[in-house]
């Protein structure tokens, strides 16, 4: 290699400042995940150790040898820690304070009390080794996913070429006559010092990787967890309105509804002269039944009568509940002579097949057709006077009008 030391450590520090201003601006102005912190506090860190030892000249020995060392340490721990804040696990911080300690006293003892080279290599490396490994377990488990996906492969991978240059660089200072007879210490140093460089950009690329992936997931999940509160929400909303139209009992109209659908209907009638008639329905002798027979079996009774109801009646007819016993039915586009039939067959309907507990019940119905531009509060008030007129006359008959 044409390069020296010095050369190459400027050229990680050019390097790592570019990722790390990239990775601080991703950072702060999306503020999506605290990982990212982790990284370019891990990038500023490899920048100021860097520093350090590139202009090593214009520090005491003790700051650019073990504490430029340590900081580059803080670097490995810092890349590690960011995987692990992404999995959601706290930073452990006794565990790295004890290591530092364990580092910084082993190194400052192969540096100043018993100086040898080689192991200060070993113990920065081994620790940089032990780092490394821990990274790839955290990476081995992803807990966003079953098994690692192909981008957790891809930095997986990075950070296992990164340890094999690691052990390289061990296996060179232990086996020193070895090493200086296949390779030479410098090269092993400037591979290493490269390799450095290279780690920083192409973790940063994986990391950044897998942080796309993920949130494309979370996107995903998000559209997929609206569309199902829409659904759930329409499926809600008409439950809701039919609650509120409909009465919770017989599940026939309640007033609202006979109120929405008889105005429309009447505004047919202004529109097309389409005739349009009502009965109003009350069932005889209803209370005696509830008091001697209880209401439950009233209230079954109410449900099998708007069934009987609705199989003799049009589609287009509809019933509603008025209040207790009492029912109307609309009859759109029905004339009155039509509507007396129909209602005639309901009766007759009634009287021959609704018992309750061997009492057969009847109904009597005031029957009447929408005149002119009257409203229908006037209609239903005749349809009920009508009623009234057959109940007085014996009940269990119609009175038309």
């Amino acid at each position: 290699m044409n390069l020296d030391v010095q050369t190459l450590f400027i050229a990680n520090l050019s390097t790592s400042f570019i990722v790390a201003i990239l990775m601080i601006v991703i950072w702060r102005t999306q503020e999506y995940c605290s990982s990212l912190g982790w990284i370019s506090l891990s990038f500023i860190c490899l920048i100021s150790s860097d520093l350090l030892i590139s202009f090593d000249d214009y520090f005491p020995s003790f700051i650019s040898a073990v504490i430029a060392n340590t900081i580059y340490l803080l670097w490995i721990i810092f890349l590690w820690q960011g995987v692990r804040d992404f999995q959601g696990l706290a930073f452990p911080l006794k565990s790295v304070v004890l290591s530092l300690a364990v580092f910084i006293i082993l190194f400052s003892y192969y540096r100043y009390i018993k100086f040898d080279a080689n192991m200060q290599i070993v113990v920065f490396s081994g620790f940089v080794l032990v780092y490394s490994i821990l990274t790839m377990a955290v990476l081995l488990k992803p807990i966003h996913s079953k098994w690692p996906a192909t981008e957790y492969k891809f930095t997986l991978c990075i950070v296992l070429s990164f340890a094999v240059v690691t052990l390289l660089r061990i296996s060179n200072a232990v086996i020193d006559k070895i090493s200086h007879e296949w390779i030479n210490r410098d090269v092993i140093q400037q591979i290493s010092i490269l390799s450095y460089g290279l780690y920083s950009v192409a973790f940063a690329l994986g990391f950044l990787w897998i942080l796309q992936r993920h949130l494309a997931k979370q996107i995903k999940m998000r559209e997929e967890a609206l569309k199902a509160a829409y659904l759930l929400t329409d499926k809600l909303r008409e439950e809701a309105e039919r609650a509120a139209l409909h009465d919770p009992l017989t599940l026939a109209g309640n007033r609202r509804k006979f109120i929405i659908n008889a105005d429309m209907e009447r505004e047919r009638h202004l529109r097309h002269q389409h005739p349009l008639c009502l009965a109003f329905i009350d069932i005889d002798r209803f209370k005696k039944i509830n008091d001697k027979y209880g209401h439950d079996l009233g209230d079954k009774f109410l449900k099998s009568l708007v069934v009987h109801f609705n199989d003799i009646l049009r589609n287009m007819d509809m019933v509603y509940r008025w209040g207790g016993e009492e029912f109307i039915i609309l009859l759109p586009e029905t004339s009155l002579d039509r509507a007396l039939v129909v209602c005639e067959r309901i009766r007759e309907d009634v009287e021959k097949n609704m018992v309750v507990e061997q009492h057969r019940i009847t109904i009597s119905l005031g029957v009447t057709q929408l005149r002119a531009a009257e409203s229908i509060q006037t209609m239903v008030q005749r349809a009920d006077g009508l009623l009234y007129k057959a109940k007085q006359s014996g009940r269990n008959r119609i009175i038309g009008e």
